[in-house]
């Protein structure tokens, strides 16, 4: 059938609806569905289901509309006139935030999965949701900051409402709710941090992020790490009538604090990023929480790490378990913070463990021994080189205590001996 419509345009697009747009042969009695037609530019269009169908001797083919003798014709008008609007409605509000209706924004919005692009809160929502660099753990504090956006701006929080004002305001909120200077500090970054993707997508224009000007301070957190004579007891602990999956999660932990790998490397590493090499097994891993988005990830050569240790673990798993994709056999997460408290009371240590001990023991007993921050990035995958000083400042401090301590312990033996002489 040839589309004869007039086209009502808006903006950058415009619509027509057409009856029976594929053409299909039909009888008098037969109806066919109405669409409308949606124009992007000569090479890109859509047609839009409507919902509606009606016979042929209720279209109108030069006026491209129901006929109005139709019977129910006021309730098909609506509905066609709704969809139209809702359409033109969104493209508004895309022009708005200087953004222009696409074939892939309208088909986000007939899916449902559009947001409203005056709307931060669903923006948030959308891009929390849609980021699969993210894992779950890592979206936790993105799904709290959310939380605390939607109590304090009562549901709704335009981009415009997103001022200087309006951060320093939330930021006494915050506070006023005594959360640590930490986790204050880590809200606004998640919050300056959609954002900035706003802007990467021309919602916003750049360089308007009111976080520009607007610094949160943290204080720095205490980063607890296993002495070596804690990890020799742990390594010692008698696993008689100790049950099989305390001895895996136990492994497991000694695992990281040989390599540095985060819990979530720690369950996700594949025996297929573990490599026999001339040197012995090396893991080349992209890491869950960071390398994701940056592409990169940590080359760990188990054989020169700790004398091996986490090679012997390594090849321990490898042999046991042959049947799994997995080097250690799956567990959830909870059950292994678990069984870490009843190791914890079984080696007496003076903290209850969690795996951001092994990975700071980790960092910790590279800056002892090394001293160089570029191995601790490398080996740990981080991204910042300042993340990797911090292990080698604190690694100072502990060296200028103890030189402290020899110091005035020699000093006395000095002054001591002195006294004797002079008696």
């Amino acid at each position: 059938m040839c589309d004869t419509s007039q086209k009502i345009v808006v903006m950058n697009v415009s619509f027509s609806f057409v009856w029976n747009y594929r053409n299909k042969p039909l009888t008098a009695s037969q109806s066919a569905p109405v669409h409308l037609k949606v124009y992007f530019d000569r090479k890109n269009r859509r047609f839009v289901d409507t919902g509606v169908e009606v016979q042929e001797q209720y279209w109108d083919a030069g006026k491209s509309y129901i006929k109005q003798r139709h019977p129910n014709y006021n309730r098909l008008h609506n509905k066609l006139r709704e969809l139209r609007d809702s359409i033109e409605g969104y493209e508004q509000k895309l022009l708005g935030t200087k953004n222009v209706l696409t074939p892939e924004e309208l088909d986000k919005f007939l899916s449902g999965q559009k947001t409203d692009p005056e709307d931060f809160l669903e923006f948030f929502r959308h891009e929390m949701e849609n980021d699969n660099t993210l894992q779950y753990d890592s979206k936790k504090p993105h799904f709290t900051t959310l939380d605390n956006l939607v109590e304090f701006s009562s549901g709704k929080l335009s981009f415009a409402e997103l001022t200087y004002r309006w951060v320093v305001d939330f930021d006494r909120w915050l506070r006023s709710k005594n959360l640590s200077p930490n986790t204050i500090q880590k809200r606004h970054k998640i919050i300056s941090r959609y954002y900035r993707i706003a802007e990467r997508y021309k919602m916003v224009e750049r360089g308007s992020n009111p976080y520009n000007d607007f610094k949160a301070k943290g204080i720095e957190g205490k980063r607890v790490s296993l002495t070596e004579d804690e990890l020799q007891n742990l390594e010692a602990l008698n696993r008689t009538g100790m049950d099989v999956g305390t001895q895996v999660v136990l492994d497991r932990f000694l695992f990281s604090c040989y390599t540095g790998l985060r819990i979530s490397d720690n369950i996700s590493l594949l025996k297929t990023e573990i490599y026999e090499e001339k040197d012995g097994l090396i893991i080349v891993k992209k890491m869950e929480k960071s390398d994701t988005v940056t592409g990169a990830g940590v080359t760990l050569p188990l054989r020169f790490l700790f004398a091996g240790k986490p090679e012997k673990i390594a090849k321990k798993y490898l042999k046991e378990y042959p049947g799994i994709d997995t080097l250690f056999p799956p567990m959830e997460q909870q059950a292994i913070n678990r069984l870490l408290k009843v190791i914890s009371q079984m080696a007496k240590l003076r903290v209850p463990l969690t795996f951001h001990i092994a990975r700071h023991t980790f960092g910790t007993a590279l800056a002892d021994i090394t001293m160089n921050p570029y191995l601790i990035m490398d080996l740990m995958g981080h991204r910042d080189i300042k993340t990797s000083m911090i292990y080698i400042h604190r690694s100072a401090e502990r060296t200028k205590r103890q030189l402290l301590t020899i110091s005035k312990w020699w000093g006395c033996k000095i002054i001591n001996n002195f006294s004797e002489k002079s008696r």
